[in-house]
Formats: structure tokens, C-alpha cells, sequence
């Protein structure tokens, strides 16, 4: 259960953080929510485009290796960069 500079390793899934649409955050669990898909039509500037995302949800109850590992993933990427 590590982080790369590309992907975040959890039991049972390796998610590619560009893929990260957004995450919720709470003192008890974290909900990160992938882009699934996108689909639509775009025709001579009209048009849709619709997406789907995946959720994760990670608790600190029941998933606390995967739940530190998102914490101190969380907490470098908000550490300024020198």
C-alpha cells in the first residue's frame, strides 16, 4: 500500500491519479470517485458529452492500512513543492 508518483497501490486496486476525479473527505473515511467514462457527440459546436464516475470508498474503521496511505498521500500533495 504505497504511492508513486503516478499511482496510488491499495489492496485490491492500483488507481492511476490522473484518473482521480475528486475525493470526499471526512475524520472516518475518504471516497475517491475515478472518470469512468465519457461518451457524447459534438456537431458543428453543439453537441453533449456525459461521464460516469467510480467510487472507493476507504474507511478508517475497516480499512485503516489503506486509509493511512491515502492520508499521507493527501498530505504530501497539499505540501508546497521547493
Amino acid at each position: 500500500m504505497t504511492a508513486s508518483s503516478r499511482f496510488l497501490f491499495l489492496k485490491g486496486i492500483i488507481i492511476n491519479k490522473h484518473w482521480i476525479h475528486h475525493i470526499t473527505t471526512s475524520p472516518e473515511k475518504y471516497v475517491i470517485y475515478l472518470q469512468q467514462n465519457m461518451n457524447g457527440w459534438s456537431f458543428l459546436g453543439t453537441g453533449f458529452m456525459n461521464s460516469e464516475h467510480q467510487r472507493v470508498e476507504i474507511k478508517k474503521s475497516t480499512d485503516m492500512e489503506e486509509y493511512e496511505t491515502v492520508s499521507k498521500w493527501l498530505k504530501d500533495e497539499q505540501e508546497p513543492m521547493t
